[in-house]
């Protein structure tokens, strides 16, 4: 063999080691699991809507609203999500709408906050 052949095989060699040296040899490992993954969930005593049902949460303990129900500042909810404050205009509750105890309506589209209070 003549030396320009030697030399081309001998570049042709090594670009083709180089190559496969710097070839993406990351690897992706796929983790499955049966077990869901753990779910936090926030409970805040007051009422909320959900499916039209109004529900009251107290100390942990959710049920269904059967009856109207009276807060001691005097807002009265409905079991159709009619919160009547007296001497103010009534608002309805609306799905993922909280209603605290004292009075404060957060609203679950917006985020906005009112504070319902009675006319004295």
């Amino acid at each position: 063999m003549n030396t320009t052949a030697k030399l081309t095989l001998t570049v042709l060699f090594g670009l083709t080691s180089a190559a496969a040296s710097f070839a993406d040899t990351t690897q992706t490992t796929i983790v499955t699991t049966t077990t869901p993954a753990p779910v936090v969930v926030v409970v805040r005593d007051g009422f909320t809507e959900e499916h039209s049902q109004v529900m009251i949460t107290r100390n942990g303990v959710t049920r269904l609203v059967s009856d109207n129900m009276r807060l001691h500042n005097g807002i009265v909810v409905r079991p159709d999500g009619t919160v009547i404050v007296p001497g103010v205009t009534n608002k309805t509750l609306h799905a993922g709408d909280w209603l605290a105890f004292d009075g404060t309506l957060t609203r679950a589209d917006s985020g906005k906050v009112e504070c319902l209070q009675p006319e004295r």
